[in-house]
Order: C-alpha cells, then structure tokens, then sequence
C-alpha cells in the first residue's frame, strides 16, 4: 500500500478546528522549538462534555487530566504489532504526559473531535461484489454528510465492543439492512478475504496527541448473499446515502480509505470471477475508467432495476436530509481491566488472511473471541437503546 506521508492530517481539518501550524520539522524526531511555543490547542466541547469522569454525558471521552498510568496500556499497531503505548516506541511528551501521534506534527495540540488520548480505535468493511450486469468489482460506499466525500461504512469501537461486532454494527446501521444475509456475510469464513490494514489513518481529525487506528477487513459477497443484501441508510445523521459504486469509477475517498480500496482491487484482479476467468476480472477490476458506452448502458440497466442512482454504474439509497453531522459520535477503546477492542477480535472460526496490511494478521486471542450470534444479539438490543455513535 502507498504511503501517504499523514498529509491529511497535517493539511486538512473540520470546520470547528483551528488553522493548523506548519512545522519547521515534521518529525517528532527533530527538535522545533518555534512550534512548541505557538502550536494551537483545541479539544471540542462536545468532547469535554462526554468525559468518563462527569455525572452526565455519554462517557466516551477521556477527562483532561487523564493520567499517564491509564493511558500507557493503551493499545496500539503503530509500530507493526499490537503492543501497549508504553511498550510501542510512540513518541511521548514527558512535559506534559501524552503520546504523540506516530505520523509527526499535524499543526495542532489536544484532542480535537477524537475522544481518546492516543489512539481511537475504529473498524471499516470494505464490501465488496461482482456486478450481475457486468461483471465489474462493485464496493458498498456511502456519502458522508460531514464532508459529502465517498467513504467506507464504518466507525469507533465502542467500550467493551470487539472489532468484528463494530464491523457488522456499523455496517448494518450505516449501509445495509440487518438481515440474515448480512449475517452470514460477516459470519461465515467463506466471504472474509482478511484484514486489509491495521493501524494509524490518516484523517482530518487528527491532533498531536489523538488520532485513529482501524482495522480494515475485506469481505466479498457472492452472488447470492449480494442479492440479498438491502442496502439502505439507516444513520442518517451521518450519511447521506449508500450505493454499490464499481471500483474503476471511484477517485479521491475520504481519510486513507482509497489506499485499501486499491490494495482489494489488486488482489481481486487475479481471481476469477463467479463464471469468469482471471483475465476478465482483471480487466473489469482495473483502475482506468469505465468500459466505454456498452459497460454504461448495462450498468446503467442493472442499477434501474435495483436502484435509483445518481449516476450510471451507481446503486444507491438516500437518507432523510439533515442540516449537520453532530459531532458527538467518537467511539473508542476500552481501557486496561476491560474487554479491550484489540484482544477478540474476530471469532475462531474466522479467516484472517491479509491482504495488505503494516501490521500484525488479525487473529482472536484464545478464549477471548465471543461468537457472532452473541454479537448479533447484542447488537439488535443495542439498536433500540440510545447513546453518542
């Protein structure tokens, strides 16, 4: 996968944030006295409101004066493996007590929208099928209402959530309806293709001292599951809308979503397609454009009669409008002593074959993994609860 040198995080940001600082020196690694002296602190309010440690709020945040003993457990994969923070070679701030964001300066100190020191931990499927009309390798992507930028479903692990119960969430509530389909997408070992990343992203959110790690993982829906699955918005605070979108077609995503894409597209370009050989899914899976006007007119046909697209080639669902995306939806890990979003993982049962990945394979740790049927049930009581996505 093609670095990205963490240029957005250093170059972009939300509105509520404030300019970010060009750093002299971009790497913790080299001294920049002027940007110590001048850097902009921010950390929302709507962060500040959630801490874990007030009467009130959704507890997902850390209280400013989180202590150093409870953030250095923390896990982390930016160094290749999952390690703790005290354990991992991040760069720390002994002068004020914080990790430092692997990927060097970004222009701006606190905590910004991310509710964790360190890293916020967050889980992205990458969908995937073989359109019925084409052929073509189509993604599930949905709009973002934040940035009306392509993206991934996906989202933070919450406390005490696993990354393959935060997969299935967010896929069902971001993208698809929960049905047995879905299931079965996501429990059976025969549609995951493996982690496609895990690790450090680089996204707009991004602070000297909080940033997000996530696991990405693959999953290809054959013909059948894919006919099955319902896409439809279901969070319609943060997402416009959703669509089957072939993977030639797709251009800029937001944060480091497009690097993952085309690591899936690649290794996807060399197996056969269901009743297609290699060469044709190769070609249908390459990065050039479309297939000129014949491969429109049938993807164009295809989507007519599934969907209502916003354009040829795209199956899609809209949600009800909204004027903003609250900015009170961070998840984040659990702390050392709880059930951590780094231990289990993904179930025993479940294929961890990477793809492309700068860390470790993903695998459950032994006694660790709980089943996705207790996941599944879990999340459908969750569904009619309340609390900050």
């Amino acid at each position: 996968m093609r670095s990205t040198g963490f240029a957005v995080a250093r170059t972009q940001r939300p509105p509520c944030y404030p300019a970010r600082l060009v750093a002299t020196h971009s790497s913790w690694a080299e001294p920049d006295l002027a940007y110590d002296a001048s850097v902009p602190e921010f950390t929302a309010e709507v962060v500040l409101r959630n801490a874990d440690t007030l009467a009130t709020g959704g507890k997902w945040a850390d209280a400013p004066d989180a202590s150093p003993s409870r953030l250095r457990k923390r896990k982390t994969f930016a160094s290749g493996c999952e390690a703790c923070l005290d354990e991992s070679g991040v760069p720390y701030d002994a002068a004020r007590e914080r990790y430092l964001f692997p990927g060097g300066r970004t222009g701006v100190r606190g905590r910004g929208l991310l509710g964790r020191y360190g890293p916020n931990h967050a889980a992205d499927p990458l969908v995937t099928r073989h359109s019925p009309a084409t052929g073509e390798l189509e993604v599930v992507v949905v709009m973002r209402r934040d940035s009306d930028s392509v993206a991934l479903p996906g989202g933070m692990v919450e406390p005490g959530d696993t990354v393959a119960g935060t997969l299935y969430g967010e896929f069902t509530e971001e993208a698809a309806r929960p049905n047995g389909a879905a299931e079965r997408l996501f429990r059976d070992a025969r549609y995951n293709r493996g982690v496609v990343y895990r690790g450090p992203v680089d996204d707009p959110r991004t602070t000297d001292e909080a940033w997000i790690e996530t696991t990405a993982v693959h999953f290809h829906a054959t013909a059948d599951i894919a006919a099955e699955l319902v896409l439809e918005v279901s969070d319609q605070q943060e997402i416009r809308k959703v669509m089957w979108k072939p993977v030639a077609e797709i251009g800029v995503m937001y944060a480091s979503h497009k690097d993952w894409l085309d690591a899936v597209a690649e290794k996807m370009s060399t197996e056969p397609t269901e009743g297609g050989d290699a060469r044709a899914s190769k070609a249908r899976a390459t990065h050039g454009g479309r297939q000129g006007a014949k491969g429109a007119a049938a993807a164009a046909a295809d989507t007519a009669s599934t969907g209502t697209p916003e354009e040829a080639g795209d199956e899609e669902v809209s949600g009800s409008p909204h004027a903003e995306l609250p900015v009170d939806t961070t998840r984040h890990e659990a702390d050392a002593g709880e059930e951590e979003s780094g231990g289990s993982v993904l179930p025993a049962d479940t294929a961890t074959t990477t793809v492309v990945t700068s860390t470790a394979t993903l695998k459950a740790a032994p006694g660790r993994a709980r089943p996705l049927s207790k996941i599944f049930s879990l999340l459908r009581r969750r569904r009619t609860g309340s609390g900050p996505r």
